[in-house]
């Protein structure tokens, strides 16, 4: 017999009342009674189905949440319910099918939207969560979470300019906060104001991090390099990193090196593949001396993104091992377990990294190289890679890391064949034939107001000059003309070159400059050496921090020097005689081409060699044993 109304409505009151307090298994027997007495009733199922989701009995709730929906099938809160646990769960294509029946019920479901866009992400269906994504901001304009993936999904898929657009219509109706902060500080950039820059630096600098901000305060330190902020106050930000990281976990044990083995080198990177990163590491593999290093590869990318050079380093690894699904303390173990005598880290704070890893100190000495033109900021790395010309003697005093000197330029070269003519002809960009073209093929992350003010000063100076970019996104050129009207330069001083259908024709386009203008205070790495791959003259401005003085590392190794600055007049000087001494120009030019091969920059094997050297001097400095020997022969 059923319960009588009021004996039921009472029973209920006190279910809900014992949920409420924490008292779950109770709350779940009363509900269980009910819905013995009423099974009819819907919202019943659901109560029961939240307290068994809280009591971890998963199948219990999803079964719950699902007779709920199919007695009263207009009702989208259960499915939500179920939806999300399925989510949790990662039974994502189930959660998809869940959420898709809510949209068909209420088109406009904030949840729905939301929750399908999600479950679209971890399906890696990026393109197709942004819609639903958009839908979601248009529900709830202020609602930080939905903003925050959107931001995220569109900067994932390369939509650099939408994400802008979408965070300054946020910025209008959001609350400020640590994720504002940090989001402005990443686009104000293309919006050509100096001042909001200037406050946004810094409001970064000054931002009261808590133990939980860690990844934020690594997104800072890696967009801060580009800004023109001092050593000390980057040193300040390094140090609030590496407390912020500083968590009890354990250092994994370490075998003890068995007799005659070969030393152990393991690389950590996301871009085993054909990316800036993968080529430059692809031919420094290859010239590893097998006889005395044995080399592993530890990929934090997903497996969608490999493609044929990931078999490369797979064949040219002892081991590959993807470290995607596992978390920061198996990664951790699966490396110890490898016996690694040095880790690598080729990531730092850029996309994909894991410094989490690290924690454990997995190896029994750890470097950091390339990445970007900074450091990791944790004590737990023994080393960052360097050399005598990028590095000032000094720089050791604001790094948690200490520098490790390699015997040659840090940053490898990689020579690329170029096509025979680039994508698109001066006649074709419309130049007259006096003109002379001054290229940057960089992100726009890289102007500061320093170097753009410097810039139209070489226009001021040069009537018949012009700015060539190459965005490999054309809606990216919005942002540039932004940012170049915002320092007085005007949009008929630019061009736009194709980026090119290959790595060849991207190498060709420096075929239609004249001098590349480096950008400041970050210069260039890469995008230096493919410049002088093809023998055109670079004008770079040095300063003090690493990221400064690659380009002045680069030119200095070659031996070609004429064309670094100390400070911004010079740097003017430069481009301008560059621009009216054809003359001094070709000579410049000649050189580059002539000391690519004399100067050893273009050497991989040399590289190569100093590279292991470096690891040597630090497996020394470590006091670390082989063979009852410091070091092998």
């Amino acid at each position: 017999m059923s319960a009588a109304p009021k004996d039921f409505a009472a029973q209920a009151t006190q279910a809900a009342q014992l949920f409420a307090s924490g008292q779950v298994a109770a709350a779940a027997e009363v509900y269980g009674r009910l819905v013995q007495a009423q099974p009819q009733a819907a919202e019943l199922h659901f109560n029961l189905a939240c307290t068994l989701r809280a009591l971890n009995d998963s199948e219990g709730a999803l079964a719950g949440f699902g007779r709920a929906a199919a007695l009263r099938p207009r009702w989208v809160s259960p499915l939500v319910q179920q939806g999300i646990l399925l989510f949790v769960l990662e039974r994502w294509s189930e959660a998809q099918s869940v959420f898709e029946r809510v949209l068909a019920l209420e088109p406009s479901n904030l949840a729905g939207h939301f929750n399908l866009a999600r479950t679209h992400i971890a399906l890696m269906r990026w393109r197709l969560a942004i819609p639903h994504l958009q839908a979601a901001r248009r529900l709830a304009p202020g609602n930080e979470e939905v903003w925050m993936t959107l931001r995220d999904t569109l900067r994932l898929t390369g939509q650099h300019g939408a994400a802008l657009a979408d965070f300054l219509e946020y910025e209008k109706v959001g609350q400020p906060s640590i994720w504002t902060m940090i989001a402005n500080l990443s686009s104000c950039r293309s919006l050509g104001d100096p001042e909001r820059e200037a406050r946004a630096v810094a409001a970064a600098l000054a931002w009261p991090y808590e133990p939980r901000d860690a990844a934020i305060v690594a997104e800072a330190l890696m967009v801060l390099h580009y800004f023109d902020v001092s050593r000390e106050a980057l040193f300040g930000l390094y140090q609030t990193y590496n407390r912020l990281m500083r968590q009890s976990v354990p250092a994994l044990a370490q075998a003890t090196r068995r007799p005659g083995k070969r030393w152990r080198i393991g690389y950590v990177s996301a871009d085993f593949r054909r990316h800036v990163m993968g080529p430059l590491m692809a031919q420094i593999l290859l010239e590893h001396d097998a006889a005395r290093f044995e080399i592993y590869c530890y990929s934090l990318a997903p497996a969608a993104n490999e493609d044929d050079l990931s078999t490369i380093f797979r064949d040219l690894s002892a081991r590959f091992l993807r470290l995607e699904d596992l978390s920061d303390e198996a990664a951790a173990r699966a490396i110890a377990d490898d016996d690694v005598d040095v880790l690598v880290d080729l990531m730092a704070h850029t996309t994909f990294a894991r410094p989490g890893i690290y924690g454990h100190r997995p190896a029994r000495l750890m470097v950091t190289h390339l990445g970007y033109h900074g450091a990791l900021g944790l004590e737990e790395i023994d080393f960052k890679l360097s050399d005598r010309h990028v590095d000032l003697p000094e720089n050791d005093r604001f790094l948690i890391e200490k520098l490790l000197p390699m015997d040659c330029c840090v940053l490898p070269f990689r020579h690329v064949a170029a096509a025979a003519t680039p994508p698109i002809s001066r006649v074709g960009l419309g130049l007259p034939d006096e003109a002379v073209l001054f290229g940057t093929f960089v992100s726009n992350f890289k102007m500061s107001p320093r170097c753009l003010e410097v810039w139209r000063q070489v226009l001021e100076d040069l009537p018949q000059a012009y700015l060539a970019f190459s965005p490999y996104v054309a809606t990216e050129r919005e942002n540039l003309l932004r940012q170049l009207h915002g320092f007085g330069i005007k949009a008929e001083r630019v061009v736009w070159i194709p980026p090119g259908a290959d790595q060849s024709e991207g190498r060709a386009r420096y075929l239609l400059l004249d001098a590349v203008l480096d950008t400041f205070p970050y210069s260039g790495g890469d995008t230096t050496m493919a410049a002088l791959d093809m023998a055109v003259p670079v004008v770079t401005l040095t300063g003090l921090r690493q990221g400064e003085r690659m380009s002045l590392s680069i030119l200095t190794h070659l031996g070609v020097t004429e064309t670094i600055a100390m400070n911004e007049a010079e740097y003017r000087a430069i481009a301008v005689r560059l621009a009216c001494e054809p003359a001094w120009r070709q000579e410049i030019s000649r050189k580059i081409a002539q000391q690519l091969s004399a100067s050893g920059l273009a050497d991989t094997k040399r590289y190569t060699r100093a590279l292991e050297e470096a690891y040597l001097e630090a497996l020394r400095r470590k006091g670390l044993r082989r063979d009852e020997q410091i070091l092998p022969d």
